[in-house]
């Protein structure tokens, strides 16, 4: 193996006075390991350097201590809660500490923010107004161009509106943080190096050594150039001329600028087209089996190899994910393991319980009725978690909660959390931590102390925010609370230091290693496809040179290759399975390494092989699910009179379509109920109709007879009623950029269906998101229930006309065989018409009828209706409530299986395929 950076380091300081130098490292973990290889290197007593990682020296640096992050948080929202006293807490926090990421920045680059968040309407002044760069300028009129002419769209505006608080804000914060004598990172670095050359804490020392930086933000070149005037600074980059001659390869990019592409600071080597390297990638199919191979691999190639290869060894996992199941593989399999990268608490059971619970409590505020109550008590009794920690008493309990039987014991949290609805934030809290305390921590995880780290986090939170209970809301609340907990990593605690190191990849920085094994190599993962977030447009992080997507990859890039540089044994996995996150695509870089690096150096050698899983064999039998009683009797209290005790119940449109799709379907959803009541957060497709819907009865529910004067008045007030709109759903108005841009597909669709319907006027709306629910009469069964909700009922010249939305491509004809529509799932559409002209019937008065669509994406053509220009006759109704009452018998006929479709086209797009294997047979 190369004699590693550190070692060059080491032999570079050891020429200087130890005693007066100090070497700075960018991570922790390099200052420890190049103590002890400086102190073994010395072999006697002697002065060792002073050691910093990079953000110590701030420490020294800064007159001001970086605050943490929910308190930089919440001193941002006192600053800004007195500049707009309108707003609240929770839209606050979607954007909070997006901004604080942004000012971070702004200083870190000692961007003149004043300059930055500027309003530059007229493009003609801005060369006069703004020094910067030809290339840097550029950007920056390209964006603010935009702005420039007369006519500025409300995006914009709404733009504008947001950028004119921003310079008050970010003054009145730093303002504000230095007067409470703390900071944010960003602030402490702008300050020291404004500041550097009154600051005495590099007087004592003759040199000053940066070691394995790969770029330097503004702050610390001012710093270095202070310390380069005195004579006192040293630099030291580990570098490659393979990336860094190169202008296309990313991972030099920060090599051919700035204070390190300086040809004469050491060191750019040429490992990585030089040295002899063997190279193998793996593909395997899913992570649970990368986890497994990774470890068998690893074990094959180090399991006897002596003390110290293992400690030149090397497992990085950019995907944190598989970390628990390789390390329960290779406890299996006797290799010793030193893990340093921490388990990431977000993966740990226990998280999912809590943000379940967070979703039950949102939906508790809406519904507390005995039904979801059981429900939720049935969630807490088979999660496998908490099946291991209670106790037998404790599932009893649990049992009695479903019943509605009064609960005593230890249970009691959970049956608050269940039962109460929330009232404040600070009686939440409480709850959360009783439910907490009672959970045994012996049985709750290997990982040592876990229940004591989120205990003792939650009183961090706790003891931050109780000055701002009074302003939180559950929502915000919850949001706090797990965002902090999600981003904990509980260290692994190791007693000797010795077997492969595990870490994350950014933990390797600096650090060389002979056997490397990465996984997982996908594309998404490494490098990764998150983007970072920031409030500054585009264009202007280009103009002021702050960090962008492009400056991100390269520096991932970098430290991959650095990673490789001196390595001669690399093993690479990726995640083959198309179904998984990472989508079976190899990384990028696993292509450059071939086609460019290859081509480099002859020396290189690439093994490629496929792991498959061990088969699993499936029956081509089809699934049979044979109606027992008890699944009789379930059948009978979802849709039975007299059995089912839910409120709005029967067979619905939904229902009986899955039914003629698939029998085993039904069974999923309806029976086994499969399924989980979702809680969106943003304005998704799956949320979008139910907007609409709502939009649509504040415009049209106060009104019997809907007149062009009604019309023409909704459309100037149209932006009132989807704001009103989206805020029943969220509580909240949009925020996001998807929120923004659905609401204006919102706004052009409903603008379209009052256009379209000012052509029909005058109409009168007999109900809008109608619910109707009836009994259908079945022999030997009772009377089973049918149910739906209909979008729109209106009459129009004497015909009352059944309408439904629709967003979709959604086809609507009539079979000449009536039985069709029980048979075929293409005539869902209809079937969904004619069971909502069956439900409303008793609304119809024996006027004529007419079912239809409005067809959002083809708007223009008017309504579609099932029986064309003709009103529904009751010949068609009689035979539908025909064939209605035979597929009910046939639900409910015990001779009649739930079974698999035969149609393997109905499986591609169902959520119960991985249930069933039918697109694997």
């Amino acid at each position: 193996m190369q004699t590693t950076f550190l070692s060059n380091v080491i032999q570079a300081v050891k020429g200087y006075n130890l005693q007066k130098t100090i070497v700075v490292f960018p991570t922790r973990r390099a200052c420890i390991n190049f103590k002890e290889e400086l102190a073994k290197d010395l072999n006697s007593i002697s002065w060792l350097p002073i050691i910093l990682p990079v953000r110590d020296l701030l420490i020294q640096l800064s007159p001001l201590p970086v605050a943490d992050e929910n308190t930089l948080l919440m001193e941002l929202f006192k600053v800004y809660e007195k500049l707009y006293p309108n707003d609240d807490i929770e839209s606050f926090l979607s954007w909070g500490q997006q901004l604080i990421d942004d000012f971070n920045e702004i200083d870190r680059q000692m961007v003149p923010a004043d300059q930055l968040f500027q309003k530059v309407l007229d493009v003609k002044n801005i060369e006069n107004i703004f020094s910067l760069e030809e290339d840097d300028f550029a950007y920056f009129k390209e964006f603010w161009s935009q702005f420039s002419s007369e006519n500025i769209t409300p995006l914009r505006h709404e733009f504008l509106s947001y950028w004119e608080m921003l310079p008050s804000l970010y003054k009145e914060y730093k303002r504000h943080l230095l007067n409470s004598e703390i900071s944010y990172e960003g602030m402490s670095w702008e300050m020291a190096a404004s500041n550097i050359s009154n600051n005495t804490f590099f007087d004592s020392f003759e040199k000053v050594v940066f070691a394995g930086f790969y770029a330097f933000t503004k702050s610390e070149e001012k710093i270095i150039k202070h310390l380069e005037v005195q004579g006192k600074v040293i630099l030291f980059k580990d570098a490659d001329s393979w990336y860094v001659e190169a202008k296309y390869r990313e991972a030099g990019r920060f090599f051919r600028k700035g204070i390190l592409s300086n040809a004469e600071i050491p060191w750019t080597n040429t490992f990585l087209t030089t040295s002899t390297k063997e190279i193998k990638v793996s593909g395997i199919g899913g992570k649970s089996s990368m986890a497994r191979e990774l470890a068998i691999t690893v074990f094959n190639a180090l399991h006897d190899k002596t003390p110290d290869v293992l400690k030149r060894s090397v497992v990085v996992l950019p995907d944190d994910s598989i970390l628990f199941s390789f390390l329960d593989h290779c406890s299996r399999l006797g290799l010793a393991i030193n893990p340093s990268m921490g388990f990431p608490l977000k993966n740990h059971p226990l998280l999912q319980v809590l943000h379940k619970i967070k979703s039950l409590r949102k939906q508790l505020l809406e519904n507390s009725s005995d039904w979801f109550i059981t429900e939720q008590a049935k969630w807490f009794k088979e999660n496998p978690l908490l099946i291991a920690i209670l106790n037998e008493t404790d599932l009893i309990q649990l049992t009695a909660l479903s019943n509605n039987l009064p609960i005593t014991g230890r249970i009691s949290p959970i049956a608050k959390i269940i039962t109460n609805p929330p009232t404040t934030p600070y009686l939440e809290q409480e709850i959360i931590n009783n439910f907490l305390f009672e959970i045994d921590s012996n049985k709750l995880s290997a990982i040592e102390g876990l229940k004591d780290v989120i205990q003792q986090e939650s009183k961090v939170i706790w003891n931050q925010l109780i000055p701002y209970y009074s302003k939180l809301t559950i929502s915000s609340w919850w949001k706090l609370y797990l965002g902090i907990l999600d981003k904990i990593r509980i260290p692994f605690r190791s007693e000797k230091d010795e077997g492969v190191q595990v870490m994350g990849f950014l933990e390797t920085r600096i650090l060389d290693y002979e056997y490397v094994f990465i996984a997982s190599m996908n594309e998404g993962t490494l490098p990764s496809n998150n983007t970072p977030k920031s409030l500054i447009p585009y264009s202007l992080r280009k103009a002021y040179q702050l960090p962008c997507r492009e400056e991100q990859d390269a520096v991932t890039a970098y430290h991959f290759y650095r990673l490789l540089q001196r390595a001669e044994y690399i093993y690479f996995f990726y995640n083959s399975d198309m179904n998984e996150m990472g989508g079976g695509e190899r990384s990028r870089f696993l292509l450059q390494l071939h086609h460019e690096l290859k081509e480099s150096n002859l020396g290189i050698k690439f093994q490629y092989s496929q792991i498959e899983n061990a088969p699993i064999t499936f029956s081509n039998d089809e699934i049979l699910i044979n109606k027992s009683d008890d699944i009789l009797q379930k059948l009978k209290n979802r849709f039975v009179d007299g059995f089912t005790k839910v409120e709005f119940s029967g067979l619905s449109a939904t229902a009986i379509n899955e039914y003629i799709s698939c029998s085993l379907k039904f069974y999923f959803s309806q029976i086994a109920e499969l399924k989980e009541k979702e809680i969106h957060d943003t304005i998704d497709p799956s949320v979008f109709g139910n907007i609409l819907h709502e939009a649509m009865q504040k415009i049209y529910g106060n009104h019997e007879i809907v007149t062009d004067k009604i019309i023409e008045t909704s459309l100037i007030n149209l932006e009132k009623f989807i704001n009103d709109a989206i805020y029943i759903k969220f509580k909240k108005t949009p925020l996001s950029g998807n929120d923004f841009l659905m609401k204006g597909v919102l706004h052009d669709l409903i603008s379209r269906i009052l256009k379209n319907d000012l052509s029909e006027t005058p109409f009168s709306i007999l109900g809008l998101e109608e619910k109707f629910q009836e009994k259908i009469e079945i022999k030997n069964i009772g009377n089973v229930f049918i149910k739906g909700i209909v979008d729109r009922i209106d009459e129009k010249d004497k015909v009352i006309r059944i309408l439904d939305y629709k967003t979709g491509k959604d086809v609507l004809n009539l079979p000449e065989d009536i039985s069709e529509i029980f048979s075929n799932p293409e005539y869902k559409t209809t079937l969904q018409l004619l069971l909502y002209t069956l439900l409303a019937n008793n609304k119809l008065n024996g006027k004529k009828t007419r079912a239809g669509l409005i067809k959002l994406r083809s708007i223009n053509e008017g309504i579609t209706y099932l029986t064309k220009d003709q009103p529904i006759e009751n010949s068609l109704n009689e035979n539908f409530i025909e064939y209605l009452k035979k597929l009910i018998l046939e639900i409910f006929d015990k001779e009649v299986p739930f079974k698999q479709t035969k149609e393997i086209e109905r499986c591609v797009f169902c959520s119960y395929k991985g249930l069933c294997n039918k697109l694997d047979n």
